[in-house]
């Protein structure tokens, strides 16, 4: 068996330079359903109007896949209702379920659901050949990816249990065969699947007739599912990839029997056997968790030299919010404690801010003056205020102190159920990860009973009222799309790359935002003209600045410079004077710092179909020290 020896051509790959191979990371993993709360069809449903996922588990495995690198996945029992295509934190999702229920009688019985998984270079490659996916059924879905020349299919799959019918056994295979028969044979393809079957290991004889098909290393004993998978795999000139790698036995089990409580391989990565030896990898990682009793299989994929395809597509620049929360005083009613937390930190903010301003020289121009006071407020934000670290659910920070001790044990003992695995490591860890369950159930439902109740003993009308049910909507929601998951141009064909949906961006908004005008010079001749003021030429006073910025509203975007409204209300008095200097500069030389006239354009997703561009609405960030300018404009000449 060569295949058995490729862990020696495996460290000579790792060797090589990064830009010499183009390597995929592909995974599997049963995630046994994606849905948070069984309930009736209007709250199952994913994407009603908008291709959102509801559920926010799907969120938690998406980032277990970008933890891992894992550029492709196949998701099992997702237990999703319909056929849509998703946006999940910036990946697609392609899901594939059962029709939805349209009679109102008919049971919602969920039954299986497959899904497949793409972000960075793959879901470029899905999307430069033309977003070609086809949901077979909901046990089966494919999707074609296109490298350079090189087309690979990656197919995801669940296998009938044990105890299913001959019937639906029988249709499963029927369906796998077909999609594989329309695979060209000059094509790649990847088989992603639970088939809960057990395939044992390879003797490496030649009485073995599975010898082709399965690897030296794999665990447990063949059954008849595995058999039978085997001899549908070989008319195919398959093979398994997680059988092929010397491994320890912790790194090849994927499922533990819940009575036997003995450990299985059943998840299984398949290619062609002429394409084995791109295959350089495959392992289980354990410590991948999403509340399943899977494990997450890995197999990494060499595609040849990386010159010969796309290369990944570039990262925005990630947008960071300062924490100013403890600069400003919300609930009046808070405990003293917080109080006295706010003032230490904003004291010393207006410290370090003023500090760093006497570190930094002013400068002549407006040009200089604006860079030097940016760079010295973003210096003392870094220092003192730190980043905002990503906000939790209304709910979930409502029960904190009394989740955060639940789900710190229950991840407490699954590392220790990882380094000890023994059985009664593993029930604490079942049990911690039960209790944490209820807990974090019982805190959403007290939080959506207890805001359902306070909004209904309020006035009719009120603005508390409303609060309350934006905040009831939001929880329910749950994932709001940041971008677009393929963005289509003027003509409905997709952008293939991020340059192409860039460009679009760029025509859209020009079209959109540019709008010409006409109008008769003569009419502007007929004006009457009036009495010019010269108070207006008087140069900005502390009183005006003060009042300016008392106008500026919290909980505002920043501008690109990250300098947000609350950063310059509670500052200290070198800032006030160096800012007054700075309006002072521009307004006698008439000259305004470029960042103060550029925006930052964000498409905000409205209704409707989010491949097009006319579903999103630009919203336009401006520097709040430039709004600060401008409101000191507009008071000034208020007719």
């Amino acid at each position: 068996d060569g295949f058995a020896n490729l862990q020696v051509k495996t460290a000579r790959c790792r060797k090589r330079k990064n830009d010499e191979l183009l390597l995929l990371k592909l995974g599997t993993w049963n995630v046994n359903s994606l849905v948070e709360n069984d309930g009736g069809i209007e709250t199952a449903r994913q994407a009603r109007s908008l291709p959102v996922a509801e559920d926010k588990k799907i969120e938690l495995v998406v980032r277990q896949f970008q933890k891992f690198e894992i550029s492709i996945a196949g998701l099992q029992e997702t237990k999703w209702f319909g056929q849509n295509e998703y946006c999940v934190s910036g990946v697609t999702v392609l899901a594939a379920g059962r029709p939805v229920p349209t009679d109102p009688g008919q049971p919602a019985y969920r039954g299986e659901g497959v899904a497949i998984v793409l972000s960075g270079v793959a879901q470029l490659a899905w999307k430069t050949g033309g977003s070609q996916w086809r949901p077979i059924s909901s046990r089966v879905v494919v999707a074609k990816l296109l490298f350079g020349d090189q087309w690979l299919h990656v197919i995801s799959c669940y296998a009938p249990t044990f105890a299913k019918s001959r019937q639906e056994k029988d249709k499963f295979f029927d369906e796998l065969r077909e999609c594989l028969l329309s695979i060209p044979d000059r094509d790649l393809y990847v088989i992603l699947g639970d088939f809960n079957a057990r395939v044992g290991s390879s003797t490496g004889d030649k009485e073995d007739d599975w010898r082709h098909v399965r690897g030296r290393f794999g665990v447990g004993e063949l059954n008849e599912a595995g058999a039978e998978l085997l001899s549908f795999l070989s008319m195919f000139g398959a093979r398994i990839c997680n059988t092929c790698f010397k491994k320890k036995d912790i790194h090849k089990f994927t499922w533990q029997h819940p009575r036997s409580q003995r450990w299985h391989c059943i998840d299984y990565a398949i290619i062609r056997q002429r394409d084995a030896r791109r295959c350089i990898d495959s392992r289980v990682f354990r410590s991948a968790e999403c509340g399943t009793d899977h494990k997450l299989v890995c197999m990494t994929l060499s595609l040849g030299n990386r010159r010969q395809f796309y290369p990944p597509p570039r990262k925005a620049p990630s947008r960071c919010r300062f924490n100013v929360a403890q600069l400003v005083r919300v609930d009046p009613s808070a405990p003293e404690d917080d109080e006295i937390v706010r003032q230490t930190v904003t004291a010393e903010w207006k410290q370090v801010s003023a500090d760093c301003l006497e570190a930094t020289p002013a400068g002549d121009t407006a040009k200089e003056q604006w860079t030097s006071l940016r760079d010295a407020t973003v210096q003392a934000a870094e220092a003192v205020l730190g980043k905002q670290r990503r906000r939790q659910p209304n709910w979930f920070l409502a029960s904190s102190a009394t989740l955060e001790p639940v789900l710190t044990r229950r991840n407490a003992l699954f590392r220790e159920s990882l380094m000890n695995p023994s059985p009664q490591a593993r029930r604490d860890f079942v049990r911690a990860r039960s209790e944490a369950r209820d807990a974090v159930r019982e805190a959403k439902d007290n939080w959506f009973r207890v805001t359902a109740t306070t909004s209904e003993t309020k006035k009719f009308g009120h603005k508390d009222v409303w609060n309350s049910i934006r905040d009831l909507q939001s929880a329910r929601r749950g994932l709001i799309p940041v971008k677009s998951c393929s963005i289509k141009k003027a003509d409905g064909s997709p952008c293939a790359s991020t340059e192409e949906q860039q460009n679009r961006w760029r025509e859209h908004f020009l079209k959109v935002l540019n709008i010409p005008s006409a109008f008769d010079r003569a009419e502007l001749d007929l004006v009457c003209q009036r009495e010019v003021r010269v108070d207006l030429a008087r140069p900005p006073s502390p009183d005006e600045l003060h009042r300016a910025m008392h106008h500026l509203s919290n909980g505002k975007a920043a501008g690109t410079s990250g300098i947000l409204p609350e950063m310059v209300k509670v500052n200290s008095e070198q800032f006030y004077q160096r800012l007054l200097v700075l309006i002072d500069q521009v307004w006698r030389d008439g000259v305004v710092p470029q960042d103060w006239v550029d925006a930052e354009i964000v498409p905000i997703p409205k209704k409707g179909d989010l491949s097009s561009c006319d579903n999103w609405r630009g919203i336009a960030l401006l520097e709040v020290v430039g709004k600060v300018a401008g409101r000191i404009i507009q008071s000034s000449n208020p007719g």
